[in-house]
C-alpha cells in the first residue's frame, strides 16, 4: 500500500491485483485506499482467466480463475467473463498428466496469467504511458517514446 500511496501522491499509475474474494481486499488499509480511489472515478476490473484462453496444458480443459485489479489506469480493455459450458473447467488439483508440462502442479500453472491477457494488459499500459513518455522521470532525465517501445 505504501507503493500505491507513493504513486498516487506523485500522480503516477498504481494497481493492485488479487482474486476478488481474497482476504487482503478486506484489510482496513486496502479497503480505505480502494474505496477512496474508486470514489474518485478509478476502476476495479474483474476477469475470468478461462475467457483469455487459460487452459490445462495436458488435457486442454479451461481453468476458471477469477482475478480482480483496482487501478487508476482505467484498465477497461482486459475485462472478460467466462462463456464456457457448465462443468467443463479443470479442477485445480494434482499434476498435469501429459504434454510439455507433464508432472507440474496445476496450482502453479493456474497461478500464471494467460499470454493473451498479458498482451492485452501490456497494450493498455503502453497506451496509458505514452502521455507520460515526454515527462521527466524521478531521476531528472527526459524519457522519449523509444525508451518504452521495447515493451510492446
Amino acid at each position: 500500500m505504501q507503493v500505491c500511496n507513493f504513486q498516487r501522491q506523485h500522480q503516477r499509475y498504481w494497481s493492485l491485483e488479487q482474486p476478488p474474494h481474497c482476504v487482503s481486499w478486506n484489510l482496513d488499509i486496502v479497503k480505505e485506499f480502494t474505496e477512496r480511489e474508486l470514489a474518485t472515478g478509478n476502476a476495479a476490473l474483474e476477469f475470468d482467466s478461462c475467457a483469455w484462453g487459460h487452459k490445462d496444458p495436458g488435457n486442454g480443459k479451461p481453468f476458471l480463475k477469477r482475478q480482480c485489479f483496482a487501478s487508476n489506469a482505467q484498465l477497461i480493455g482486459p475485462h472478460r467473463r467466462c462463456s464456457c459450458s457448465p462443468r467443463v473447467h479443470q479442477i485445480v488439483e494434482g499434476t498435469v498428466r501429459s504434454g510439455s508440462r507433464k508432472g507440474e502442479r496445476r496450482s502453479t500453472i493456474a497461478g500464471e496469467y494467460p499470454v493473451e491477457f498479458c498482451n492485452a494488459l501490456a497494450g493498455v499500459i503502453c497506451e496509458r504511458c505514452w502521455p507520460l513518455a515526454t515527462r521527466r522521470n524521478s531521476f531528472g532525465s527526459k524519457l522519449v517514446r523509444q525508451d518504452v517501445r521495447h515493451i510492446q
